[in-house]
């Protein structure tokens, strides 16, 4: 549980952090990013490797303990087309292993879109597309074939505005509801499991477009319509006008209690030089993270304070190509 957490951790910060930066203004590309992590006692607690190749796309992805010990190594490989098509990960405990614990396999069809996800274990994803090249379904089945999940993705002039998830007996046991302001920007999402809404956000922007707050809220346990449409067939969706799938059903609940808030405050260049998380979240503390940025506009050093006072400073040295 120690480790899963941490990988989790690990890779929204990987996914997210990367994106504050922005494109290259001179065109450089990364070759290797090692990251270090110290404590608030400035000892080294966790040393991370992205290898990316001359097309910018990362093709291993590392992570040690302080003292080097390997907690987890991923490896990805792409085809012709720069396309992702294997996705490799490696035993980290109790023993390290040299081959692949498993594989994902990524399949497109002609016009690039993912068909199928396989992975070398007993169940595979695939993945659906409209005449639009919009995703239209994702259904997860056994080997043998027997259909475990479905999620089907509704649209409306071209938004996403709802997701559906089918338990193996082809009923909705789940909605997410997404909504948007007139300038089609997402401004709010609702998560419903069994009748009960399980979680809210709302987000907020500035004259840029850039996300500057996200607003999240706790669970809430009033029930919603219980006759939530049935959609029989695994190829056509019909989005009807009944109020089960109508987002602004959801629009607002008679009690709001905000579980968590996300602030975003960027520069002259648009690159986020803090991030802030406070509320009633996992460490009940408000969370500040500062950012600083190499002359290519990826951050180089992101300080976070907990607290009141320091609690981790990240550093990567990038080598460019």
């Amino acid at each position: 549980m120690k480790y899963n957490k941490i990988i989790n951790t690990i890779f929204i910060l990987f996914f997210v952090t990367k994106s504050f930066g922005q494109e290259n203004i001179d065109n450089k590309k990364i070759k290797i990013i090692e990251e270090h992590w110290f404590n608030k006692n400035e000892s080294l607690d966790r040393i991370i490797y992205e290898k990316y190749n001359l097309d910018g796309e990362v093709t291993e992805f590392i992570m040690q303990e302080g003292d080097s010990t390997q907690i987890m190594r991923r490896s990805y490989k792409y085809n012709e087309k720069g396309l992702l098509k294997l996705e490799e990960h490696y035993r980290y405990a109790p023993k390290i292993t040299t081959s692949p614990e498993y594989q994902i396999e990524v399949i497109y069809d002609e016009n690039d879109h993912i068909i199928q996800k396989r992975t070398f274990s007993n169940y595979k994803t695939r993945e659906i597309y409209d005449d639009k090249g919009y995703l239209s379904q994702v259904i997860t089945d056994l080997n043998s074939g027997k259909i475990t999940n479905r999620e089907l993705y509704i649209y409306d002039n071209d938004l996403l505005i709802e997701v559906r998830f089918l338990n193996e007996n082809n009923k909705v046991y789940g909605n997410k509801i997404l909504k948007y302001n007139k300038l089609n920007q997402k401004i709010e999402e609702i998560s419903i499991r069994n009748n009960q809404t399980q979680s809210k956000y709302k987000y907020e922007y500035n004259d840029k477009g850039q996300v500057i707050k996200e607003i999240s809220f706790i669970k809430k346990k009033e029930k919603v319509t219980e006759n939530l449409q049935q959609t029989e067939g695994y190829d056509i969706v019909e989005i009807d006008d009944t109020e089960q799938t109508n987002p602004e059903k959801w629009q607002d609940w008679e009690e709001e209690e905000i579980y968590e808030i996300e602030t975003y405050v960027y520069n002259e260049f648009d690159l986020i030089v803090l991030n802030k998380t406070e509320g009633d979240t996992e460490f009940k503390d408000v969370i500040k993270r500062v950012f600083e940025y190499d002359t290519h506009n990826n951050w180089i050093k992101c300080t976070t304070q907990r607290y009141g006072g320091l609690w981790r400073t990240s550093i990567r040295k990038i080598e460019y190509y």
